[in-house]
């Protein structure tokens, strides 16, 4: 397990890394961190209310 996720981090380093990917994440970023942001926002929200 230990040599499969360091290859599949690999992986995702090298194909991350590619202008391609810089690219579109740099157009993407902005909706990425916004929805992020909501989820966790949500999530917070839901452990603060809820009841133990």
């Amino acid at each position: 397990m230990t040599i499969l996720s360091m290859i599949i981090h690999c992986l995702y380093a090298v194909a991350f890394s590619t202008a391609v990917m810089v690219r579109l994440y740099s157009k993407a970023r902005r909706w990425i961190q916004a929805t992020l942001g909501a989820f966790f926002a949500f999530a917070g929200i839901k452990l603060l209310s809820s009841r133990l």
